[in-house]
């Protein structure tokens, strides 16, 4: 299934309080308007948490420049608004799936997390009920059948017209050395009281203790790590060498 920001409350649920509270909001009193698409309201909240999944490749570079948050807060924007007019294309087209589709889209989802009991939580921590978490299923699915049928069953690329486009921009394909992260974040308030600290600090030496002994290091970053790469078992993507903070 195709993930998309439209899953906020999915990609974000465990990031939203983070989120918030490393992401500056703009909002004092509830969502604000962002821009409309057709006539349709996209508000704050959702911005938000859209910049929110973006941050997790973020958090262990070095602090993110102003100039580098304008630019993320932009591309969470534009993603969210070119899957406003994906869905709302789909709607036009009649592509709605099946109370049977949601339903497995559930079940796929709720296996990402350690327990039923851990997905529930983090709904309930995000302020989700199970209800919205359908209705956020079924407009991913509505936008993930558009786009295949508008888009994907059009395309068709020959391996030797895709080798001999290589072969002519190899400048283009040139990366930096790059290194492909997993962690395991043990965060703590930093109003915490002190027996919280010794607590997260006391986690924090087991937790490895835990992987040296056999436990999927996946399983355990669902289970206690704090960032919100935990919805992903830890991975945090690909990062360039040379970019991550000393202290790491």
């Amino acid at each position: 299934m195709r993930i998309t920001l439209t899953l906020i409350f999915v990609a974000a649920l465990a990031a939203a309080a983070s989120a918030q509270r490393a992401v500056p909001s703009h909002q004092t009193a509830g969502p604000a308007e962002v821009v409309r698409v057709n006539g349709r309201p996209l508000m704050s909240d959702r911005l938000d948490a859209a910049l929110g999944a973006l941050l997790p490749q973020q958090s262990f570079h070095r602090n993110v420049s102003t100039s580098r948050m304008t630019e993320l807060r932009t591309q969470a924007l534009d993603t969210m608004v070119n899957e406003e007019l994906e869905y709302q294309a789909g709607v036009s087209l009649g592509i709605r799936p099946s109370a049977a589709d949601v339903d497995s889209a559930v079940n796929s989802l709720r296996k990402t997390f350690p327990s039923s009991q851990a997905f529930d939580a983090t709904l309930r921590k995000a302020g989700a009920t199970i209800a919205t978490a359908r209705v956020e299923l079924a407009r991913s699915l509505t936008i993930e059948r558009t786009v295949a049928r508008q888009v994907t069953s059009h395309c068709s690329v020959a391996a030797a017209e895709a080798r001999r486009y290589f072969d002519q921009n190899h400048d283009r394909f040139v990366i930096p050395e790059q290194l492909h992260l997993y962690a395991i974040t043990i965060g703590v308030d930093p109003s915490a009281s002190s027996n919280d600290w010794s607590d997260a600090k006391t986690k924090a030496q087991d937790v490895p203790k835990q992987i040296r002994a056999g436990a999927a290091f996946d399983e355990t970053a669902r289970k206690y790590s704090t960032d919100p790469s935990r919805t992903s078992g830890g991975d945090m993507g690909f990062i360039h060498r040379g970019s991550l903070s000393d202290q790491f």
